[in-house]
């Protein structure tokens, strides 16, 4: 019975990696939706730019924690 992220013959899945160029993706955007709310006034902005560095932040830990196992 295999475990969950076993891939026959193909060696460690490079899942870990696609989660960190996720949250790079996510870190992005919300540097440029923090640094546009700075001289906007529209809330959604400022909220878009706090969700994504939350969401940056999740992807991160999960790949962190991924890599260990």
């Amino acid at each position: 019975m295999s475990r969950r992220g076993d891939l026959p013959s193909t060696g460690r899945p490079r899942l870990p990696k696609a989660l960190i160029t996720l949250a790079v993706v996510f870190l992005v955007l919300a540097v440029w939706n923090g640094w546009l709310a700075v001289g906007d006034s529209a809330l959604w902005r400022s909220v878009t730019a706090a969700s994504c560095l939350v969401c940056a932040a999740a992807l991160t830990l999960i790949a962190v924690n991924d890599g260990r196992s």
